[in-house]
């Protein structure tokens, strides 16, 4: 079995360098048959990963969100294992999963039309202030306030979104401040938004939430950063393993970190699709 390591050199402000350093050292001093390949455009990682659908290794994907969703979708469907080298600016699926024991996980993986997701999809707000990160990226905020700063920004022009959602053979349209599908348990760099969410039990969390005043939505906001939003009369939440999504007109969300627009988005859960490896202390001995 080989280590493959994909490594995204745009994430984290050059974090990648002393990384692929501490990889080449262990690999070399454990004896492991290892390969390091760069990205330099998007979908790469995915076509790096193809490369060795026929076999089985440990794929490591070394950047943010958006490059472990890469990585992901090459991996489906296929023997390979993956891990997680978190040097992006947000990291948010490896906080999850950082609460859970070592080990080979089985994984829950979503799929939103023909795209698969580990984290969360999202819709409004939270779509909005993720998207918006890359504006803030070339005003020169540094890397540990881009989202505050995206927050801030974004929370100042913000108008609610008119979406329509089956839920439990019902449909539910109106104007929601956000909607939220999560496998994972956090976001935005570090806001709990599914604080009971598992990446194995079949179901996604799914939160949406009324409109509301500007000033309720910046209470809500502080609610999501420590993951108290549940208590609130304003958010809704489900456990669903399907659901759909539509909107009259093209909508932005968020998958995993990247923006995907579409008028229409069809979720399903796919249970236990991926092994994910995660070994904590290996981790830290890359990116020490």
């Amino acid at each position: 079995m080989k280590w493959i390591f994909i490594v995204n050199k745009v994430a984290g402000n050059g974090k990648y360098k002393k990384v692929v350093k501490n990889v080449e050292k262990y690999c070399v001093n454990k004896d492991v048959d290892f390969e390091v390949f760069y990205t330099r455009c998007p979908g790469e990682a995915t076509a790096i990963t193809l490369r060795y659908k026929k076999s089985k290794n440990i794929i490591f994907a070394v950047g943010g969100d958006g490059t472990l969703n890469e990585v992901l979708n090459g991996i489906v469907h296929t023997k390979n294992i993956l891990a997680v080298v978190p040097t992006g600016s947000g990291n948010d699926f490896y906080k999850t999963l950082k609460m859970i024991p070592d080990g080979i996980l089985k994984c829950d993986v979503g799929k939103v039309n023909e795209l698969y997701f580990l984290n969360t999809v999202c819709f409004g707000i939270d779509a909005d202030v993720a998207n918006n990160i890359d504006i803030m990226k070339i005003k020169g905020i540094s890397t540990n306030k881009l989202y505050i700063a995206s927050l801030m920004n974004t929370f100042l022009k913000y108008n609610c979104k008119k979406m329509t959602f089956n839920l439990n053979n019902t449909e539910v349209s109106g104007e929601f401040t956000t909607l939220a599908v999560c496998n994972g348990k956090f976001y935005g760099n570090g806001f709990k938004i599914a604080p009971k969410a598992k990446i194995d039990d079949g179901f996604f969390d799914f939160y949406f939430v009324d409109k509301m005043s500007k000033l309720k939505m910046f209470n809500l906001i502080m609610k999501l950063k420590s993951g108290t939003h549940d208590f609130s009369p304003l958010v809704h939440k489900r456990l669903v393993s399907q659901l759909k999504v539509k909107s009259k007109k093209n909508i932005i969300s968020n998958v995993d970190g990247e923006k995907y627009i579409n008028k229409e988005f069809n979720f399903k859960i796919c249970k236990k699709l991926i092994h994910v490896y995660n070994n904590k202390k290996l981790i830290e001995e890359f990116i020490k």
